[in-house]
């Protein structure tokens, strides 16, 4: 009986320190919108890098494929300070993913995905609802 008690106070303790980590290592805005596209959030790898954009980097592998899977054009942010906040996530229809969360002034302006895999980098750029460039540019 002992046991049973110290095996359930650690799966709760892990509960509360898995929601823990990712409540302080991730946004609101962040959480907020991975859950409207319909993720479960996994792990927060909180910040990941702020870049400001120029004309330059926008042409440059892998920002120009990163851009062209969003609706909005980056244009508007130029010169700005974008920071992507990293997830790994699991959804239904695309499963175990990476996801980044682009955020621009705490509001959230683009995100994309990538699969999980163990050897990460291998430079699959997808956009975060599963929509094909086509889809997203119609």
């Amino acid at each position: 009986m002992r046991k049973k008690c110290w095996m359930i106070l650690t799966v709760v303790a892990m509960i509360y320190l898995y929601v823990f980590l990712i409540i302080v290592n991730s946004s609101v805005a962040g959480r907020e919108y991975a859950r409207n596209q319909g993720y479960f959030l996994l792990w927060s790898k909180g910040d990941i890098h702020t870049t400001t954009y120029n004309k330059e980097l926008l042409l440059e592998m892998p920002f120009n494929q990163i851009w062209s899977l969003q609706e909005t054009s980056p244009k508007s942010y130029i010169g700005k300070e974008v920071t992507t906040e990293g997830f790994v996530a699991f959804r239904l229809k695309t499963g175990l993913r990476h996801i980044f969360i682009m955020k621009a002034e705490q509001q959230v302006i683009g995100a994309h995905s990538s699969p999980l895999t163990l050897f990460p980098g291998n430079g699959d750029v997808e956009s975060i609802d599963g929509r094909t460039l086509e889809e997203i540019h119609e």
